[in-house]
């Protein structure tokens, strides 16, 4: 259990650039499939947030973001550094 003073000395996440955002439930619906191609990206390499900062992965996410008022939902670019978006062995991104 952390106190906190844990808490609040924990390390801020560096996010890569901001792609782009749902501004509510329904954009994304609508437009997910196609955005990222519009961008010439995968969903593998961006990572989606919600108002409060967590992690939206699975459509679950954006119901939970939906029900709690959190939307919008920023989506930004993964980092080159960021050791998930890297092949192995290779250093370079999936």
């Amino acid at each position: 259990m952390s106190t906190d003073t844990e808490r609040a000395a924990a390390p801020a996440v560096k996010l890569g650039p901001l792609m782009f955002q749902f501004d509510n439930f329904a954009g994304w619906v609508n437009h997910a499939q196609r955005i990222w191609r519009f961008h010439g990206l995968r969903s593998a390499d961006t990572l989606c947030l919600d108002a409060q900062g967590r992690p939206c992965l699975i459509g679950r996410d954006f119901m939970i973001a939906r029900d709690e008022g959190q939307f919008p939902v920023r989506v930004y670019l993964m980092r080159d550094d960021m050791p998930q978006y890297k092949q192995k062995g290779t250093g370079s991104p999936a």
